[in-house]
């Protein structure tokens, strides 16, 4: 009779135990590693994503030589898109990204021709060629490419662009065209401002220079107006943009 008690306890017991617990032990340790894993490949993910990131400080110079800042990249493109998602498939513990839609760069990502133009003059200042007060004009531009890191990529001239005699002022259009190197970040334009004389020149050039930084992200035919607002001799207007 002891024996039947007994039985009949450890038997209620099993079912009572089984009742309150009809999930599978290993069911609790299962969402746990799955997290863990889920936290590695997360890991992982973003270490891949900082090294792509750094990857588009690599670029190519204006001799086509390719400047290395990030080891083990894919080549830069030389278009206007670029990799802005990336995952991890972790399934077959490897990486993989796509490309995006394209996007503007802070620089030029191909070479662009440059429209560059001045469209006016006016003599400031008096008594320019020691005879009278009107000077004989010679305007000219130089034109620095630089990329994003501060390195001069190429060093243009427009050549003169106005050339008159007995000129105090000047309106119109006086064009020339440039080429801006691929991975331009900033351009600087130099106006050089002389005085013609039949002895020696007077440069009455204001010594400044007026830059456009994030040049990238200009739309073609975009146009850029600048001055010569530090000289006080002449004011001197030009403009240009890229395509």
């Amino acid at each position: 009779m002891k024996r039947t008690i007994l039985l009949f306890s450890i038997f209620a017991f099993a079912n009572l135990f089984t009742a309150c617990s009809n999930d599978n032990p290993l069911d609790a340790i299962e969402p746990s590693l799955n997290e863990v894993n889920e936290a590695i490949a997360e890991t992982k993910n973003q270490e891949y994503q900082a090294h792509l990131e750094r990857c588009q400080n690599n670029y190519y110079n204006a001799y086509g030589v390719l400047v290395e800042y990030e080891p083990n990249c894919p080549l830069p493109q030389s278009s206007s898109s670029s990799y802005s998602h990336y995952d991890y498939y972790s399934s077959s513990s490897s990486y993989y990204y796509y490309s995006s839609s394209s996007s503007a760069k802070s620089y030029l990502t191909t070479a662009k021709t440059m429209k560059f133009t001045m469209t006016y003059y006016y003599q400031r200042s008096s008594n320019w060629d020691g005879l009278g007060d009107t000077g004989d004009p010679r305007i000219s531009f130089s034109v620095n490419f630089y990329d994003q890191y501060g390195t001069l990529l190429k060093n243009s001239g427009t050549g003169t662009l106005l050339e008159k005699d007995d000129c105090s002022i000047w309106r119109g259009t006086s064009s020339t065209t440039l080429t801006a190197p691929i991975n331009t970040y900033k351009i600087k334009v130099i106006p050089k401002v002389i005085d013609a004389d039949v002895w020696s020149n007077d440069d009455y050039s204001s010594g400044y220079s007026y830059s456009k930084e994030e040049v990238g992200y200009l739309e073609d035919y975009e146009i850029v107006e600048q001055n010569d607002s530090h000289n006080s001799d002449a004011d001197v207007n030009w403009e240009w943009y890229l395509y």
